[in-house]
């Protein structure tokens, strides 16, 4: 099924992700670090790595919300969610993930149409050498992946709905059944 072949391409997707986070969290803690050495002991300031921690921040979080779509930890409408049992739970779940895929596919088009104005103008950062659109690239594809993968998680439970799913599975801890 081609919903399958699209999971393990996002779970593929996911790991480079979580690397990602890694290294963004060691890169920062780096330069924290080396900023804190250089003003402790007066040997100058180099302001272009508060810019870069800044960056790293931002597209930290745009990863990690990946990576928490991923695994269905975003927060829910709980007080909902928890009052509901079976296929109601399910639905209810599925019109929060569409209305979630909604909000990233605007968010990922706003971010889209802002690379596209920016890309003329040649903004740069203040300190930095290179142009500013390039942070906002990441966050585009981002909120992209988020819309997909709520996309899928709403499917897979409109098909707990329907029957064809039980809710364990939905929730990717077991196989389809034919």
């Amino acid at each position: 099924m081609i919903l399958n072949k699209i999971k393990r391409i996002l779970d593929a997707i996911g790991k480079v992700e979580k690397y990602i986070l890694g290294l963004l969290f060691l890169m920062m803690t780096l330069v924290i670090f080396l900023q804190i050495i250089l003003r402790t002991f007066s040997l100058g300031n180099l302001t272009w790595l508060e810019e870069v921690c800044c960056i790293i921040i931002i597209e930290s979080a745009f990863i990690a919300a990946c990576i928490a779509t991923s695994e269905r930890g975003h927060l829910s409408l709980n007080f909902i969610r928890d009052r509901l049992k079976g296929k109601a739970k399910a639905a209810a779940e599925g019109v929060i993930d569409l209305i979630c895929t909604a909000v990233c596919i605007w968010t990922c088009c706003a971010a889209y149409r802002l690379v596209m104005m920016m890309l003329p103008l040649k903004m740069q950062f203040g300190t930095l050498p290179f142009p500013r659109w390039v942070i906002y690239v990441p966050i585009t594809i981002a909120m992209g992946t988020m819309a997909i993968r709520f996309l899928i998680n709403a499917i897979e439970d409109f098909a707990v709905c329907g029957g064809k799913l039980v809710p364990e599975e939905a929730s990717g801890e077991g196989d389809e059944k034919e």
